[in-house]
């Protein structure tokens, strides 16, 4: 008697992952002039190479950073140890970044995960639905008195992004000239930025440390003035009416409420 599907379905998921299949299965396996286990091996080459064609267009600019044979050796152990958990692969990658930090020698070059980080995020905006925006002219009807405890919906494709390794420019130079890459100065500073999509468009923008502060005091759903306070306290020139037009331009909204004194 053969083996129950369960089994079958385990032992298969098994032989895959670890390249090496059990006697039982390969039991199961139906030759036909090919040895069951040279049709496993085709089978287990090409999943992993599905999977690691999935990740590798999200993650371009990690490669560059490591090398293409240590990127490729890193996709295999994740695949291996954190396989797909449903049939949707573009959500498929997102627990790569922090895996990322755990591989031999990446100790050495932190900013690398961050990087990885980024590009999921940047990669993940072109899934999410493109929902209506909130217009500035909304607000025209509130009294002076109620902007203060204003709280505002952020819209669903804005993500933002910290990190103490200058990520942004970096991850351009990797994807336009990546020999330069390794000229940038992972000292130089940090950074603050808001990742969206305007329509097709996914583009990333650098703000100051309290403009960054601001609004995600703003998705912590803080009310206008307690956003403001905590970006006071970082920049007391912070200018709130050019950072608010500038938002609003970039659809970062997409409700609002006035909530209580």
């Amino acid at each position: 008697m053969g083996m129950s599907l369960k089994k079958l379905q385990q032992s298969f998921k098994l032989g895959v992952l670890e390249g090496k299949p059990s006697a039982e299965l390969l039991d199961e396996i139906v030759a036909q002039g090919v040895s069951a286990a040279l049709r496993f091996d085709v089978y287990r080459n090409n999943t992993f190479a599905s999977l690691m064609d999935v990740l590798s267009n999200i993650y371009k600019a990690v490669p560059v950073l490591v090398g293409e044979d240590y990127f490729k050796q890193t996709l295999r152990q994740f695949i291996q140890a954190r396989p797909p958990k449903n049939g949707c692969l573009f959500l498929y990658g997102d627990e790569y970044p922090e895996f990322l930090k755990t591989c031999l020698g990446m100790e050495k070059y932190p900013f690398v995960a961050d990087v990885a980080e980024f590009e999921w995020l940047h990669d993940q905006r072109g899934f999410i639905a493109d929902d209506p925006v909130l217009e500035v002219a909304q607000l025209a009807e509130l009294d002076a008195s109620q902007h203060e405890n204003l709280q505002f919906d952020l819209h669903d494709t804005v993500q933002l992004f910290s990190s103490k390794y200058p990520v942004l420019k970096l991850w351009e130079i990797c994807l336009k000239d990546p020999d330069k890459a390794a000229d940038i100065d992972m000292q130089q500073g940090g950074d603050w930025l808001l990742i969206t999509r305007n329509g097709n468009e996914i583009f990333c923008d650098s703000l100051t440390e309290a403009a960054y502060i601001f609004l995600q005091s703003l998705a912590e759903k803080q009310t206008l003035g307690q956003a403001l306070e905590a970006a006071y306290k970082l920049d007391s020139s912070f200018d709130v009416q050019k950072t608010l037009v500038h938002f609003f331009e970039k659809g970062v909204f997409k409700g609002f409420k006035v909530g209580r004194p």
